[in-house]
């Protein structure tokens, strides 16, 4: 039976309780009314770290999905950085947030240069080019929407820029060019529009946005 290692766990978290008395207890009814008031905390005030920091009566009642669900819209919002110290904004979130925006832009360059190298031909035609810049597109609105990373999409933007103005001779001939220049403004205005809604942050009292 296993029934021992049940017990002992139960008289480890008895005995680190907070208000775990420091001394013996002099009756039974007084070691019995500790016990059903420990019971009563542990259920209804303990935030438990085996069930993802929720109470456990909110977990037998149901209600552990909307908790959480709403502590995971209040990460998200208050992963914005502007709050944070210049020093680290300057010295660790922009250098990060530019290095993987770089990364992510070589990334995609470095893979058509390997299609060619292996002599596939379409990383030279139109339709991979757009391709890439769609892509690329997508994952920095993504990072920006849910990482707040706007830095590292910008460079993104510079990267697709830098695609549109090799066909800049003949933009109406190219469909690099608009596909390219397309996707650069719709990612510059997500980043300036993102930004805009977190400089505003906090809402005012009393509003419901997320």
């Amino acid at each position: 039976s296993d029934d021992n290692a049940y017990a002992e766990a139960m008289f480890r978290t008895l005995k680190y309780a907070p208000d775990y008395p420091n001394r013996p207890f002099f009756s039974l009814d007084e070691a019995q009314r500790w016990v059903e008031e420990f019971v009563r905390w542990y259920n209804t005030r303990h935030l438990h770290r085996a069930i993802r920091f929720v109470m456990p009566d909110q977990r037998h009642f149901g209600q552990e999905k909307a908790i959480l669900a709403s502590r995971q819209r209040l990460y998200r919002r208050r992963m914005e950085r502007w709050d944070a110290p210049w020093s680290i904004i300057a010295l660790v979130w922009w250098p990060m947030s530019l290095y993987f925006g770089w990364i992510t832009a070589a990334w995609v360059a470095n893979l058509s240069s390997l299609q060619v190298a292996l002599g596939f031909a379409f990383p030279q035609t139109a339709a991979w080019a757009i391709g890439a810049a769609v892509a690329l597109t997508a994952v920095h609105l993504i990072l920006v929407y849910r990482r707040n990373m706007r830095e590292s999409a910008l460079v993104a933007v510079w990267a697709i820029a830098a695609v549109g103005a090799r066909h800049w001779e003949a933009p109406m001939e190219s469909s690099i060019f608009w596909g390219s220049s397309l996707c650069g403004v719709v990612l510059f205005v997500a980043v300036v529009l993102h930004g805009a809604r977190n400089f505003t942050w906090p809402p005012p009292e009393g509003s419901s946005r997320d």
